[in-house]
Protein backbone atom coordinates (compact mmCIF):
# COMPACT_ATOMS: atom_id res chain seq x y z
CA UNK A 1 0.00 0.00 0.00
CA UNK A 2 1.01 3.49 -0.62
CA UNK A 3 0.26 6.30 1.04
CA UNK A 4 0.85 9.80 -0.26
CA UNK A 5 2.87 12.42 1.41
CA UNK A 6 0.40 14.60 3.18
CA UNK A 7 0.07 18.05 1.77
CA UNK A 8 -2.26 21.51 1.88
CA UNK A 9 -2.23 21.57 -2.10
CA UNK A 10 -3.65 18.30 -2.75
CA UNK A 11 -5.64 15.89 -0.61
CA UNK A 12 -4.91 12.42 0.39
CA UNK A 13 -4.80 9.25 -1.63
CA UNK A 14 -4.26 5.99 -1.01
CA UNK A 15 -2.80 3.62 -3.33
CA UNK A 16 -2.24 -0.33 -3.95
CA UNK A 17 -0.29 -2.01 -6.05
CA UNK A 18 -1.87 -4.75 -8.34
CA UNK A 19 -1.32 -7.03 -10.99
CA UNK A 20 -3.92 -6.61 -13.81
CA UNK A 21 -4.74 -10.53 -14.08
CA UNK A 22 -8.30 -10.04 -16.27
CA UNK A 23 -6.58 -10.79 -19.90
CA UNK A 24 -7.35 -7.22 -21.24
CA UNK A 25 -6.01 -3.77 -21.13
CA UNK A 26 -7.76 -1.64 -18.62
CA UNK A 27 -7.90 1.94 -18.70
CA UNK A 28 -7.25 4.56 -16.46
CA UNK A 29 -10.49 5.66 -13.92
CA UNK A 30 -11.99 1.59 -14.30
CA UNK A 31 -13.37 -0.33 -11.70
CA UNK A 32 -11.08 -3.37 -10.82
CA UNK A 33 -12.36 -6.10 -7.77
CA UNK A 34 -9.84 -8.10 -6.08
CA UNK A 35 -9.18 -11.20 -8.13
CA UNK A 36 -9.40 -13.89 -5.35
CA UNK A 37 -9.63 -17.07 -7.16
CA UNK A 38 -6.47 -16.42 -8.89
CA UNK A 39 -3.29 -18.74 -7.80
CA UNK A 40 -1.33 -17.92 -10.66
CA UNK A 41 -0.28 -14.18 -10.43
CA UNK A 42 2.88 -13.31 -8.71
CA UNK A 43 1.47 -9.95 -6.68
CA UNK A 44 -1.96 -8.90 -5.53
CA UNK A 45 -4.38 -10.20 -8.34
CA UNK A 46 -7.16 -7.75 -9.75
CA UNK A 47 -9.60 -8.38 -12.04
CA UNK A 48 -12.90 -6.92 -13.77
CA UNK A 49 -15.65 -6.62 -11.53
CA UNK A 50 -17.81 -10.09 -11.94
CA UNK A 51 -20.49 -11.51 -9.74
CA UNK A 52 -18.27 -13.60 -7.47
CA UNK A 53 -15.78 -10.35 -6.51
CA UNK A 54 -18.48 -7.60 -6.27
CA UNK A 55 -17.67 -7.14 -2.54
CA UNK A 56 -14.31 -6.98 -2.95
CA UNK A 57 -13.62 -3.71 -4.68
CA UNK A 58 -10.21 -2.71 -4.83
CA UNK A 59 -10.75 0.56 -6.25
CA UNK A 60 -10.24 2.30 -9.20
CA UNK A 61 -7.42 2.07 -11.73
CA UNK A 62 -5.04 4.84 -12.31
CA UNK A 63 -2.66 2.60 -13.77
CA UNK A 64 1.28 2.59 -14.85
CA UNK A 65 3.46 5.92 -13.89
CA UNK A 66 5.57 7.47 -16.36
CA UNK A 67 8.66 9.59 -15.27
CA UNK A 68 6.74 12.87 -15.83
CA UNK A 69 3.62 11.31 -13.36
CA UNK A 70 1.26 11.05 -16.02
CA UNK A 71 -0.23 7.75 -16.09
CA UNK A 72 -1.44 4.86 -18.68
CA UNK A 73 -3.56 2.56 -19.09
CA UNK A 74 -2.43 -1.07 -17.35
CA UNK A 75 -2.06 -4.02 -19.51
CA UNK A 76 -2.26 -7.77 -19.38
CA UNK A 77 -0.36 -9.29 -16.85
CA UNK A 78 1.37 -6.17 -15.70
CA UNK A 79 1.65 -4.17 -12.41
CA UNK A 80 0.27 -0.30 -11.61
CA UNK A 81 -1.42 1.54 -9.04
CA UNK A 82 -4.90 0.95 -7.91
CA UNK A 83 -6.35 4.27 -6.07
CA UNK A 84 -8.40 3.24 -2.79
CA UNK A 85 -9.00 6.32 -1.42
CA UNK A 86 -9.11 9.95 -2.10
CA UNK A 87 -10.41 12.46 -4.65
CA UNK A 88 -9.78 11.29 -8.45
CA UNK A 89 -10.55 13.68 -11.24
CA UNK A 90 -11.69 10.76 -14.02
CA UNK A 91 -14.25 7.70 -12.70
CA UNK A 92 -15.54 5.37 -15.21
CA UNK A 93 -19.53 5.51 -14.88
CA UNK A 94 -22.28 4.33 -16.06
CA UNK A 95 -26.04 5.55 -14.98
CA UNK A 96 -28.04 3.18 -13.63
CA UNK A 97 -32.03 3.35 -12.69
CA UNK A 98 -31.44 7.01 -12.72
CA UNK A 99 -31.50 8.72 -15.76
CA UNK A 100 -29.75 11.82 -14.54
CA UNK A 101 -27.30 11.16 -11.98
CA UNK A 102 -25.93 13.80 -9.80
CA UNK A 103 -23.24 14.96 -7.04
CA UNK A 104 -23.65 12.61 -3.70
CA UNK A 105 -25.29 9.71 -5.88
CA UNK A 106 -22.91 6.68 -5.22
CA UNK A 107 -21.14 4.52 -7.91
CA UNK A 108 -20.75 0.85 -7.17
CA UNK A 109 -19.20 -2.09 -9.19
CA UNK A 110 -21.51 -3.87 -11.48
CA UNK A 111 -21.11 -7.14 -12.93
CA UNK A 112 -19.52 -7.51 -16.04
CA UNK A 113 -18.86 -3.52 -15.65
CA UNK A 114 -15.51 -1.59 -16.17
CA UNK A 115 -17.62 1.43 -14.81
CA UNK A 116 -19.42 1.92 -11.67
CA UNK A 117 -22.83 2.17 -11.96
CA UNK A 118 -25.49 4.70 -10.26
CA UNK A 119 -29.07 3.65 -9.07
CA UNK A 120 -27.73 0.79 -7.10
CA UNK A 121 -28.25 3.24 -3.79
CA UNK A 122 -29.67 6.73 -3.88
CA UNK A 123 -27.55 9.54 -2.43
CA UNK A 124 -25.77 8.05 0.38
CA UNK A 125 -25.48 9.89 3.94
CA UNK A 126 -21.88 10.69 5.56
CA UNK A 127 -21.77 7.77 7.64
CA UNK A 128 -22.62 5.54 5.16
CA UNK A 129 -19.87 6.39 3.97
CA UNK A 130 -18.02 4.50 6.53
CA UNK A 131 -18.89 1.07 5.21
CA UNK A 132 -19.89 1.81 1.58
CA UNK A 133 -17.13 0.69 -1.11
CA UNK A 134 -17.67 2.49 -3.99
CA UNK A 135 -17.06 6.21 -5.32
CA UNK A 136 -19.32 9.17 -3.96
CA UNK A 137 -19.70 11.85 -7.56
CA UNK A 138 -18.58 15.12 -7.27
CA UNK A 139 -20.22 15.96 -10.35
CA UNK A 140 -23.33 17.78 -10.50
CA UNK A 141 -26.09 16.71 -13.69
CA UNK A 142 -24.02 13.92 -16.13
CA UNK A 143 -25.85 11.24 -18.10
CA UNK A 144 -25.07 8.22 -19.95
CA UNK A 145 -21.46 6.63 -19.59
CA UNK A 146 -18.29 8.71 -19.11
CA UNK A 147 -15.48 9.89 -16.55
CA UNK A 148 -16.98 12.64 -13.51
CA UNK A 149 -14.45 13.53 -10.56
CA UNK A 150 -15.38 11.16 -7.49
CA UNK A 151 -14.28 10.54 -3.83
CA UNK A 152 -13.11 7.13 -4.31
CA UNK A 153 -13.91 4.74 -0.95
CA UNK A 154 -12.28 0.90 -1.17
CA UNK A 155 -10.81 0.80 2.24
Amino acid sequence: MLLKQLNRDDAEKIFVSVQNTSGVTVSVGQFVCYDWQNNASVGVAATKPVTSNLGLFCGVNVGQGGQSGDYKDLGTDSFGLIQCWGIMNSVAYHVGAASLSAAGMYLVPTTAQWSGQTGALDVVAASALLYTRGAFLLTNDISGPGYAKAFVRAI
